[in-house]
């Protein structure tokens, strides 16, 4: 008997759109994926954020590095349950593609 398995959504799942902040055009590129336990995730990249380069307009694979919220399926920020993270818990900066990954295969197996 076979049986279908589920999916595991990772990095290279993600895509990526110009995110207009603070009515600046171009400011960011940014990717939202929520999974079906209801948790999401945001993955952005840009000048004002903690990620490298710290430069916009790039396209998103220049990037080497971003920042990263995690919520809850109530919507709260619950980054600091996958993070230790300097800024309260609400982001997680500098993530490699890698430890994006690993963060979505720990989100999808909550």
């Amino acid at each position: 008997m076979y049986v279908k398995t589920r999916e595991v959504k990772t990095f290279k799942d993600l895509e990526f759109e110009t995110l207009d902040m603070f009515g600046m055009t171009g400011q960011a590129k940014r990717a939202v994926m929520q999974f079906d336990n209801g948790y999401s995730i945001s993955v952005v990249a840009g000048k004002q954020y903690y990620c490298s380069p710290r430069e916009s307009d790039l396209d998103s694979s220049k990037y080497e590095s971003f920042e990263i919220a995690i919520f809850g399926a109530d919507g709260s920020w619950v980054t600091g349950e996958f993070f230790l993270s300097h800024h309260e818990g609400m982001v997680a900066g500098w993530q490699s593609r890698e430890q994006i990954d690993e963060a979505m295969k720990q989100i999808q197996a909550k």
